[in-house]
């Protein structure tokens, strides 16, 4: 009497377009395949496939992630509206929190940037610097002696 093992067969899941583009909105939203994949329940090579399949690069895809960044600015709208609502009640910190993350995601939707990055020389800086208090301080420019310091000494 033998017992013949059977493998185990693997279920097949099948995604409609409106599934796929749903499922690349949120990764063009959150920017990290591993994380959407996770979110979303989606093995990471198909979502990765998805990703970068020019044909998946469509107009309900850039529709859904649109509509996803509107889902995240009435977020954001409705954090800061508890936040002054609710300042006694809930914790600020967390709604503030909620309100952030939810237009870092908005703008990560859009296309546009969370922060702003500026590279200063420090000559630069020490111009910037000097004109602003020359400005404060009309006449007496001679006081003012902003030069960089030499960071080895």
């Amino acid at each position: 009497m033998s017992t013949a093992i059977e493998p185990i067969r693997r279920m097949i899941r099948t995604y409609s377009p409106q599934e796929r583009a749903n499922a690349c909105a949120v990764y063009d939203t959150i920017g990290n395949l591993e994380k959407a994949s996770e979110v979303l329940g989606i093995p990471l090579s198909t979502l990765a496939g998805w990703v970068n399949d020019p044909t998946n690069h469509s107009e309900l895809r850039s529709r859904k992630t649109q509509e996803l960044g509107e889902k995240f600015e009435n977020a954001a709208n409705l954090f800061l509206d508890l936040a002054v609502k609710k300042s006694k009640k809930a914790a600020f910190n967390h709604l503030i929190a909620g309100a952030g993350i939810a237009f870092d995601k908005m703008q990560i939707s859009r296309g546009l940037p969370t922060s702003i990055h500026a590279d200063i020389e420090r000559q630069e800086l020490c111009v910037i610097l000097e004109s602003a208090l020359a400005d404060e301080a009309p006449g007496h420019n001679d006081y003012i002696d902003v030069k960089p310091i030499d960071p080895t000494t």
